[in-house]
């Protein structure tokens, strides 16, 4: 990082936490005065609450003993810089005096609409994934170092079972499996959720497309611990042999605080990975997640493990389940497995074994018809489309392209 990007990244970064505190102090007077907009009040200013933090993060960082080695100044400048504008208007709106009114009385009037307020939320959201993710990325740099990385390597991982590593591998179309992706989300950030979201359903209901999805909201909230995704076809995702290192070396990169501690159990016990499958989730996962959270706080940490039936032998599956369903594991309050699977017989047993407060089930082929009618018309919409827009690139003559509304509602 130059000197110049550092000025101006500490600049915006110190601009946008004095403007987040003038505009979440607002919000505080406007819900005293306004009735009619308080759900929009509260929102913004818990999103400017939310972006304030990280943004403190970032300042800690930077003016730190390892501020100069940040490899992501420029993108987080940019952001800090959009920030910095949007907050600054927000603020100088909420200051406006005309919003003062009657009789010298200090009534305030929200100036927002409600879809003014979402399109704020909208850019502080993202602002804040920026940041996040570069402060997570500077953190990783900073805490591994060149022997840290060295090690990481080292660990023996089952190729291509993280959720980024498939490149055919798909994400959810926009405005698909909405209120899914919402019970989800609202199961992980429930202070009194099981630990375990068993999501079950038959072939082709797009089990592992909601995992690949989820799994990309999640690290972009910086709430993401670790992936596994199970494939029959590749001898290294069809068991349980690198299962737990897999998720050990992903722990370790994508939750910086825990590197340490993963680092140091496979430094300490070099038979680690010759050990009990449970053992091997204790010290290396389980562990590590409880030891860095005097550092994160109480965030969620969320494990995905997709596929679960493509796991060949039956006994691996009823084990990890066995070993995933512990008491010891449920009294960790904020952490979170996600498991997707076929309702195939080993695991519906499984399941029907283990203490019902440990996990909670979803069926796919439960979600109601209206939603599956609107999910398959928005991916039709979504395809037909691409499809119009290739053909009418091709070299064919004006008359014969096709225009916007191709191919029609009665086709549709």
């Amino acid at each position: 990082m130059s000197g110049l990007e550092g000025l101006g990244l500490a600049a915006n970064v110190i601009a946008v936490i004095d403007l987040s505190a003038k505009v979440i102090s607002w919000c505080y007077q406007y819900s005293k005065d306004v009735k009619n907009a308080r759900a929009d009040i509260e929102q913004l200013q818990q999103e400017t609450h939310r972006l304030k933090i990280v943004a403190e993060d970032i300042r800690k960082l930077l003016e730190g003993p390892n501020g100069e080695k940040l490899t992501t100044a420029k993108r987080l400048s940019a952001a800090a810089g959009q920030a910095h504008s949007v907050l600054d208007t927000v603020n100088k709106t909420l200051g406006n005096k005309q919003g003062l009114r009657r009789f010298g009385l200090r009534a305030l009037k929200w100036p927002y609409e409600s879809k003014d307020v979402e399109g704020l939320l909208q850019e502080l959201v993202r602002t804040r994934e920026i940041f996040h993710l570069g402060l997570q990325i500077d953190q990783t740099n900073i805490i591994i170092g060149i022997n840290e990385r060295e090690k990481l390597d080292r660990i023996p991982v089952a190729e291509g079972a993280s959720s980024h590593a498939d490149e055919d591998a798909t994400t959810c179309l926009p405005d698909t499996r909405v209120q899914l992706q919402q019970d989800i989300c609202e199961w992980v950030n429930s202070g009194t959720a099981k630990p375990i979201m068993w999501l079950s359903g038959s072939a082709g209901t797009g089990k592992s497309t909601i995992s690949l999805t989820v799994s990309n909201e999640f690290e972009k909230a910086g709430i993401l611990g670790a992936t596994f995704f199970f494939k029959r076809t590749q001898k290294d995702r069809s068991n349980l042999s690198k299962f737990v290192s897999t998720l050990a070396a992903d722990l370790a990169v994508k939750v910086p605080e825990a590197c340490r501690h993963v680092l140091d159990t496979i430094e300490n016990q070099s038979d680690i990975f010759k050990k009990a499958l449970g053992d091997q989730l204790d010290q290396l996962i389980i562990e590590p997640i409880i030891q860095c959270q005097a550092i994160r706080g109480r965030h969620p940490i969320v494990i995905v493990i997709d596929a679960l039936d493509e796991c060949e032998r039956e006994a691996d599956i009823r084990s990890l389940i066995q070993l995933l369903t512990r008491s010891e594991i449920a009294q960790v309050s904020y952490l979170r497995f996600l498991l997707t699977s076929r309702p195939e017989l080993p695991i519906r047993l499984s399941f029907s074994l283990a203490d019902s407060e440990s996990f909670q089930s979803l069926t796919l082929h439960d979600i109601p018809d209206e939603v599956i009618r609107k999910d398959i018309l928005t991916f039709l919409l979504f395809h037909l489309s691409k499809i119009r827009e290739e053909y009418n690139a091709s070299d064919i003559s004006y008359d014969r392209k096709l225009g916007p509304a191709w191919p029609g509602k009665e086709m549709t």
